[in-house]
């Protein structure tokens, strides 16, 4: 029960913490004015994107079909042509402050420093904490629930016709 009311008292915080190859990070939400407006610009990036996706979403079962390859190629073309419309290191900065390491603080040079892979997984997180509820909760609401990489990429099963049996 005092686990309980321990997490409880960290999550009024703000403060989340995760783990990433065996090491503990934690991270602190951003202020919702913070989140607002660093949520709208990732929105302008990305709602593009999200549209292809959208649009791609036409196979019989509502999922877009694992074979269109041309929706990845499309998708990644419109998200890397909305990224010059935002400070990547600004927006990433923002993000991690105040991230720790095994209870240490970060700095951010030296401790990413040739580990880009862990800085994406970190970085997935964070973008996953702060922005999660919107894009899962919010879009599902409003009837635009988008299918997630790993749901396309199932394979497409065939009903069983009757006259096989």
């Amino acid at each position: 029960m005092d686990n309980d009311i321990l997490k409880a008292a960290v999550n009024a915080t703000g403060v989340k913490t995760f783990e990433v190859g065996g090491n503990i990070y934690s991270i602190t939400l951003l202020p919702a004015s913070k989140g607002l407006v660093v949520g709208t610009q990732l929105l302008k990036v990305f709602a593009p994107v999200l549209g292809i996706m959208a649009d791609k979403n036409t196979g019989d079962d509502g999922f877009t079909l694992p074979d269109e390859q041309t929706m990845f190629y499309e998708a990644s073309t419109v998200l890397v042509s909305g990224m010059e419309n935002i400070d990547i290191l600004e927006l990433v900065t923002l993000l991690l402050a105040g991230l720790k390491f095994n209870n240490e603080g970060v700095v951010f040079d030296t401790h990413f420093r040739g580990k880009y892979g862990e800085l994406l997984l970190v970085l997935e997180t964070a973008l996953k904490e702060n922005f999660g509820d919107f894009l899962s909760s919010y879009l599902k609401a409003k009837g635009l629930e988008i299918p997630t990489l790993r749901d396309m990429m199932k394979p497409k099963v065939q009903p069983q016709d009757e006259s096989d049996s």
